[in-house]
């Protein structure tokens, strides 16, 4: 018992040995919109693509299997959505930790110049700060969870640019209160982040 004990030990610290982690610093720019749960309703019709920003750090491990990597960061997002219903809006500021799994390309001839990669993971976003217009009586969730899905590449073993797009898993915004159109009736309607993102990241 006590050589596998003592087995497994060595193998572990070989394989911490042999894997590689890299911290760096990570920002870009995101591209916001709001899925809601009532697409009939065309007084909230939400704008595409509102701008926000994020930034933050980046660590990076690469384990023993080639081009097989994890990442996460901690980083500040912003996430604006902006409504067609009297210039209605909502801002929105997160602590946001995506965590994901990345696969590197590794191409033998420029492997240290160049590596394509693709990643998908789940995000993570604690609410910290929250402002709106007057006019709604919309709340918003302390904790909101997405899926992302994304792309990017790797220059001299310390760029890395990269896209990623995602996709709210929970109500983001819950209990929008639309006016219909006879100025009486009132429906609650809740929204779900939909969210472009390009970053780029340097690791040390």
């Amino acid at each position: 018992m006590k050589r596998k004990l003592i087995l497994l030990a060595a193998v572990a610290c070989c394989m911490a040995t042999m894997a590689q982690v890299r911290f760096g610093l990570k920002a870009g720019i995101g591209l916001n919109s709001l899925n809601l749960s009532n697409n009939s309703i065309k007084e909230l019709a939400c704008k595409d693509n509102c701008t926000g920003f994020t930034g933050g750090l980046l660590v990076e491990w690469e384990t023993p299997v080639v081009g097989l990597c994890f990442d996460g960061a901690l980083q500040y997002a912003r996430r604006t959505v902006d409504l067609t219903n009297d210039d209605h809006w909502f801002r929105r500021d997160y602590l946001d930790i995506p965590l994901n799994l990345k696969w590197k390309f590794v191409i033998p001839s420029i492997a240290n110049k160049f590596r394509p990669y693709v990643f998908t993971g789940p995000d993570f976003a604690i609410l910290v700060s929250k402002k709106k217009n007057d006019g709604l009586g919309s709340r918003f969730s302390s904790l909101s969870t997405a899926w992302n899905f994304g792309a990017g590449f790797e220059i001299c073993r310390h760029f890395q640019l990269s896209a990623a797009y995602g996709m709210g898993l929970n109500k983001s915004i819950k209990d929008v209160v639309v006016m219909m159109g006879d100025g009486n009736a009132q429906e609650a309607v809740n929204g779900t982040d939909r969210f472009w993102t390009i970053s780029a990241a340097y690791l040390f």
